[in-house]
Protein backbone atom coordinates (compact mmCIF):
# COMPACT_ATOMS: atom_id res chain seq x y z
CA UNK A 1 0.00 0.00 0.00
CA UNK A 2 1.11 3.52 -1.09
CA UNK A 3 1.65 6.56 0.86
CA UNK A 4 -1.55 7.72 -0.74
CA UNK A 5 -3.79 4.95 -0.20
CA UNK A 6 -2.50 5.36 3.56
CA UNK A 7 -3.63 8.50 4.05
CA UNK A 8 -7.36 7.31 2.55
CA UNK A 9 -7.87 4.91 5.03
CA UNK A 10 -7.07 6.79 7.80
CA UNK A 11 -9.08 10.01 7.22
CA UNK A 12 -11.90 7.21 6.62
CA UNK A 13 -11.60 5.70 10.16
CA UNK A 14 -11.64 9.06 11.57
CA UNK A 15 -14.80 9.88 10.07
CA UNK A 16 -16.63 7.06 10.05
CA UNK A 17 -15.69 4.82 13.21
CA UNK A 18 -18.89 2.80 13.00
CA UNK A 19 -16.74 1.42 10.25
CA UNK A 20 -14.03 0.69 12.27
CA UNK A 21 -16.16 -0.79 14.86
CA UNK A 22 -17.51 -3.52 11.99
CA UNK A 23 -21.22 -2.48 13.63
CA UNK A 24 -22.91 -3.30 10.20
CA UNK A 25 -26.37 -3.99 11.13
CA UNK A 26 -26.01 -2.70 14.59
CA UNK A 27 -29.85 -1.28 15.45
CA UNK A 28 -27.29 2.10 16.73
CA UNK A 29 -27.56 5.50 14.43
CA UNK A 30 -24.32 6.58 13.53
CA UNK A 31 -23.58 10.25 12.74
CA UNK A 32 -20.20 11.73 11.55
CA UNK A 33 -17.56 11.14 14.15
CA UNK A 34 -19.94 10.36 16.82
CA UNK A 35 -22.63 7.22 17.56
CA UNK A 36 -25.70 8.06 18.99
CA UNK A 37 -27.88 5.26 20.77
CA UNK A 38 -31.55 5.56 20.95
CA UNK A 39 -32.98 3.51 23.70
CA UNK A 40 -36.50 4.94 24.46
CA UNK A 41 -38.94 2.90 26.49
CA UNK A 42 -42.07 2.05 25.00
CA UNK A 43 -45.14 0.62 26.93
CA UNK A 44 -46.98 -1.80 25.48
CA UNK A 45 -51.08 -1.05 25.40
CA UNK A 46 -53.18 -2.88 27.76
CA UNK A 47 -55.46 -6.07 25.93
CA UNK A 48 -59.17 -4.38 24.65
CA UNK A 49 -61.79 -7.06 25.56
CA UNK A 50 -64.19 -7.64 23.17
CA UNK A 51 -68.12 -6.37 23.26
CA UNK A 52 -71.08 -8.87 23.00
CA UNK A 53 -72.68 -8.81 19.66
CA UNK A 54 -74.15 -10.77 16.40
CA UNK A 55 -71.60 -12.74 14.74
CA UNK A 56 -72.27 -13.79 11.58
CA UNK A 57 -70.51 -16.58 9.20
CA UNK A 58 -71.44 -18.02 5.59
CA UNK A 59 -70.50 -21.07 4.21
CA UNK A 60 -71.11 -21.50 0.25
CA UNK A 61 -74.20 -19.84 -0.22
CA UNK A 62 -75.84 -20.57 3.15
CA UNK A 63 -75.59 -18.21 5.85
CA UNK A 64 -75.71 -17.95 9.73
CA UNK A 65 -76.17 -15.93 12.63
CA UNK A 66 -75.67 -16.27 16.54
CA UNK A 67 -75.08 -14.45 20.00
CA UNK A 68 -70.92 -13.66 20.75
CA UNK A 69 -71.07 -13.22 24.37
CA UNK A 70 -68.80 -10.25 25.88
CA UNK A 71 -65.01 -12.26 26.45
CA UNK A 72 -61.87 -11.28 27.86
CA UNK A 73 -58.99 -10.37 25.10
CA UNK A 74 -57.56 -13.62 23.18
CA UNK A 75 -60.45 -15.48 24.04
CA UNK A 76 -61.70 -17.77 22.05
CA UNK A 77 -65.92 -18.66 22.23
CA UNK A 78 -68.22 -21.54 19.99
CA UNK A 79 -71.50 -19.92 18.72
CA UNK A 80 -74.47 -21.61 17.49
CA UNK A 81 -76.84 -20.24 14.83
CA UNK A 82 -80.34 -19.26 15.64
CA UNK A 83 -81.86 -21.76 13.62
CA UNK A 84 -79.53 -24.65 14.78
CA UNK A 85 -78.29 -24.34 11.10
CA UNK A 86 -74.09 -24.46 12.20
CA UNK A 87 -71.67 -22.95 14.43
CA UNK A 88 -68.71 -21.00 14.28
CA UNK A 89 -65.39 -19.95 16.33
CA UNK A 90 -64.92 -16.44 16.75
CA UNK A 91 -61.42 -15.05 18.57
CA UNK A 92 -61.41 -11.85 20.77
CA UNK A 93 -58.28 -9.49 18.80
CA UNK A 94 -57.24 -8.36 21.91
CA UNK A 95 -55.13 -5.75 20.22
CA UNK A 96 -58.47 -3.89 18.99
CA UNK A 97 -61.17 -5.37 20.71
CA UNK A 98 -62.65 -6.84 17.24
CA UNK A 99 -64.23 -10.45 16.84
CA UNK A 100 -62.99 -12.45 14.18
CA UNK A 101 -64.76 -15.24 12.88
CA UNK A 102 -62.47 -18.56 12.22
CA UNK A 103 -63.54 -19.58 8.72
CA UNK A 104 -61.59 -23.03 8.66
CA UNK A 105 -63.87 -24.81 11.22
CA UNK A 106 -67.35 -22.37 10.19
CA UNK A 107 -70.22 -24.80 9.51
CA UNK A 108 -73.35 -23.28 7.95
CA UNK A 109 -76.07 -25.86 6.25
CA UNK A 110 -79.96 -25.26 5.04
CA UNK A 111 -82.06 -24.80 8.37
CA UNK A 112 -83.70 -27.15 10.15
CA UNK A 113 -87.86 -27.19 9.62
CA UNK A 114 -90.55 -27.69 11.84
CA UNK A 115 -93.53 -30.04 9.46
CA UNK A 116 -96.80 -28.86 8.51
CA UNK A 117 -99.26 -30.28 10.88
CA UNK A 118 -102.30 -29.67 12.46
CA UNK A 119 -103.10 -27.94 15.73
CA UNK A 120 -105.57 -27.46 18.26
CA UNK A 121 -106.48 -25.44 21.60
CA UNK A 122 -108.57 -24.83 24.02
CA UNK A 123 -110.09 -20.82 25.76
CA UNK A 124 -112.92 -20.90 28.19
CA UNK A 125 -113.81 -24.34 27.19
CA UNK A 126 -114.15 -24.16 23.55
CA UNK A 127 -112.46 -25.87 21.07
CA UNK A 128 -110.27 -24.52 18.16
CA UNK A 129 -108.44 -26.52 15.20
CA UNK A 130 -106.51 -24.90 12.60
CA UNK A 131 -102.96 -26.31 10.45
CA UNK A 132 -99.88 -24.41 10.35
CA UNK A 133 -97.11 -24.83 7.39
CA UNK A 134 -93.44 -25.93 7.25
CA UNK A 135 -90.91 -23.31 8.96
CA UNK A 136 -88.03 -22.92 9.94
CA UNK A 137 -86.02 -23.43 13.67
CA UNK A 138 -87.03 -20.64 15.77
CA UNK A 139 -89.65 -18.99 13.56
CA UNK A 140 -93.29 -18.09 14.80
CA UNK A 141 -96.68 -19.20 12.93
CA UNK A 142 -100.07 -18.22 13.31
CA UNK A 143 -103.20 -20.41 13.18
CA UNK A 144 -106.66 -19.27 12.82
CA UNK A 145 -109.11 -21.36 13.76
CA UNK A 146 -111.18 -22.97 11.22
CA UNK A 147 -114.02 -24.77 13.24
CA UNK A 148 -117.28 -23.53 12.89
CA UNK A 149 -119.03 -21.38 14.70
CA UNK A 150 -115.82 -19.90 16.26
CA UNK A 151 -113.30 -17.50 16.28
CA UNK A 152 -109.63 -17.51 17.42
CA UNK A 153 -106.12 -17.39 17.30
CA UNK A 154 -102.77 -19.30 18.57
CA UNK A 155 -99.40 -19.37 17.74
CA UNK A 156 -96.72 -21.87 17.89
CA UNK A 157 -92.65 -21.81 17.96
CA UNK A 158 -90.75 -23.98 16.03
CA UNK A 159 -88.21 -25.14 18.75
CA UNK A 160 -85.29 -27.23 18.71
CA UNK A 161 -85.67 -29.06 21.79
CA UNK A 162 -81.99 -30.47 21.78
CA UNK A 163 -78.89 -30.31 19.31
CA UNK A 164 -79.31 -32.48 16.45
CA UNK A 165 -82.62 -33.36 17.17
CA UNK A 166 -85.35 -32.65 14.67
CA UNK A 167 -87.28 -29.17 15.62
CA UNK A 168 -91.18 -29.29 16.58
CA UNK A 169 -93.86 -27.01 16.54
CA UNK A 170 -94.65 -25.83 20.37
CA UNK A 171 -97.15 -23.58 22.49
CA UNK A 172 -96.00 -19.63 22.31
CA UNK A 173 -97.25 -17.56 24.33
CA UNK A 174 -100.79 -19.45 25.33
CA UNK A 175 -101.75 -16.74 27.34
CA UNK A 176 -102.63 -14.96 24.15
CA UNK A 177 -104.49 -17.74 22.48
CA UNK A 178 -108.58 -16.66 22.09
CA UNK A 179 -111.08 -18.82 20.66
CA UNK A 180 -114.72 -17.95 21.44
CA UNK A 181 -118.36 -18.05 19.48
CA UNK A 182 -117.77 -16.16 16.58
CA UNK A 183 -119.57 -12.46 16.52
CA UNK A 184 -123.23 -12.43 15.60
CA UNK A 185 -124.00 -9.85 12.60
CA UNK A 186 -127.60 -9.86 12.58
CA UNK A 187 -129.74 -9.06 9.43
CA UNK A 188 -133.63 -8.67 9.14
CA UNK A 189 -135.13 -10.37 5.73
CA UNK A 190 -138.69 -10.77 5.18
CA UNK A 191 -140.42 -14.20 5.14
CA UNK A 192 -144.06 -15.14 4.34
CA UNK A 193 -146.30 -16.76 6.32
CA UNK A 194 -148.59 -19.20 6.19
CA UNK A 195 -151.06 -16.81 4.37
CA UNK A 196 -148.39 -15.13 2.46
CA UNK A 197 -147.85 -12.17 4.31
CA UNK A 198 -143.95 -10.79 4.53
CA UNK A 199 -143.00 -11.12 8.01
CA UNK A 200 -139.65 -9.49 9.38
CA UNK A 201 -137.27 -12.29 10.79
CA UNK A 202 -133.62 -11.50 12.02
CA UNK A 203 -131.36 -14.04 11.61
CA UNK A 204 -127.65 -14.57 12.46
CA UNK A 205 -124.89 -14.92 10.11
Amino acid sequence: MNNKQMLSLVLMLFIHPAIADNNYGSDDSTSLGAKVVHNMPYAMPDPMDCPATTGHWSVGSYSCAGDVPASPANSYVQVEDYSGAGSAGFSCDGSNGQWLVDTTTADCQAAPQCSARTVSWSVDGYNCSSSIPAGNANSIATASNTATGLTGQAQYECMIASKNAAPIWTSYQPSNWTCAPSKCVQSTVYVLDENGNPVPSTTCN
